[in-house]
């Protein structure tokens, strides 16, 4: 098995890329090497040692701050021994670089590409080995493979922030959690957690302290992708009602609800739409927003339409109102008038249309709907980052 003459004998050294095992002779590194590894992890390990060697730039901060106290702070512990640094009974804990290169994989994935499917990683692959048929799944998952005895265990407890959290839950109910101090061994302090309203109350309470150290308006917007219709990939979606546009990219449009497909008819006869498109999933168009409950969360809006080379709106069509619609609105406004900002190639506008509404009016163009449908308009405020360009 290829070993580099410069692989280092320490398990906390960092490793180049250049210089990792692989399961062959080492005289076969330079035309065998990439290969024989699993096909994402080559490109993977040059992206993620450049983004270290930048400071890892383009992570939140609050990740940075993980990243440097984890890698970059001295830890020190209890010798065992009772000898130690500096001959006062400690010694330094250092994280092996596999875990360190598990953890800022993870973190770039998920802060810098912001991975949202398999798609999103296959970007990695170098071999050509690789179809979108290999995996089922639909949703984000990241695997990181790891051998016996190099730390997965703590790797997965640090992913989960349970070594962040566990002492200052324990702390909280210890000391804040009810009327007084409480021993945690107490029986009774036991049956107390048991009840609903403890548990409630924790749970809100770290919910709230998260939120406020990590959901923040940074105040600034740039376009960092474009989105290109005619490139999304082809799909199997669920068999149900569907329309079959004359003005659309895609050649079936399926409705989440009926009134999806009785607007999506609406903009057909429109003469003044050029063209327009359902947002399904698979366009990877979405924005995130602080929901009611004060939780980040994603919001993919249901069409684009486009009334000329210059102007485009995006459509967001409700049957029945919930308490996230204004969020969501106030959250696509503020969409609108960054993407406006920062370009002026296309202009970007937004419509809110309700079900009870559309079937009282019954508009017969699209600019008589966009003059009598102006609800959220007047609100504002929160970024993004992409850009829909059809």
């Amino acid at each position: 098995m290829a070993l580099h003459p410069s692989f280092p004998e320490s398990p906390h050294a960092i490793l180049d890329p250049a210089m990792r095992w692989f399961p062959a002779d080492e005289a076969l590194r330079d035309s065998t090497m990439e290969k024989l590894m699993p096909p994402l992890v080559p490109q993977l390990r040059k992206k993620v040692k450049q983004w270290r060697d930048s400071g890892y730039v383009g992570a939140t901060d609050t990740s940075k701050s993980l990243l440097n106290w984890w890698f970059n702070t001295p830890h020190l512990l209890p010798s065992p021994s009772g000898r130690g640094v500096g001959g006062e009974g400690l010694e330094e804990f250092r994280y092996y670089f596999a875990q360190r290169e598990a953890l800022e994989t993870v973190i770039f994935l998920y802060d810098v590409v912001r991975a949202q499917d398999k798609f999103d990683l296959m970007r990695f692959d170098s071999s050509g080995a690789v179809s979108a048929g290999m995996f089922n799944e639909t949703w984000r998952r990241f695997v990181v493979k790891m051998a016996t005895g190099s730390g997965k265990t703590k790797v997965l407890r640090l992913v989960s922030g349970y070594d962040v959290l566990y002492p200052k839950v324990k702390e909280f109910v210890r000391e804040q959690l009810f009327d007084r101090p409480v021993d945690l061994e107490s029986p009774n302090t036991l049956r107390n957690l048991s009840e609903l309203a403890a548990t409630k109350t924790l749970i809100e309470a770290f919910k709230r302290a998260i939120n406020a150290l990590t959901v923040q308006d940074r105040g600034d917007a740039e376009i960092r992708d474009t989105i290109k219709l005619r490139y999304t990939r082809p799909y199997v979606d669920k068999d149900q009602a569907y329309l079959v546009p004359k003005k659309s990219v895609f050649n079936r449009i399926i409705g989440d609800s009926h009134f999806e497909l009785l607007f999506a008819r609406f903009l057909e006869d429109c003469e003044d739409v050029v063209a327009h498109a359902k947002n399904f999933r698979w366009v990877h168009f979405k924005l995130d927003y602080v929901n009611a409950d004060g939780d980040i969360s994603n919001y993919q809006p249901d069409f684009f339409v486009k009334v000329s080379d210059k102007e485009i709106f995006i459509v967001e069509t409700k049957g029945r109102e919930d308490l996230d619609v204004p969020l969501k609105m106030e959250r696509l406004r503020q969409w609108c008038e960054d993407i406006n900002r920062v370009q002026s190639a296309v202009r970007y506008d937004f419509v809110y249309v309700d079900e009870e509404g559309f079937e009282k009016y019954r508009p017969t163009s699209f600019q008589q709907l966009v003059e009598g449908f102006r609800e959220y308009k007047e609100m504002c405020r929160i970024t993004n980052n992409s850009r829909f360009d059809p």
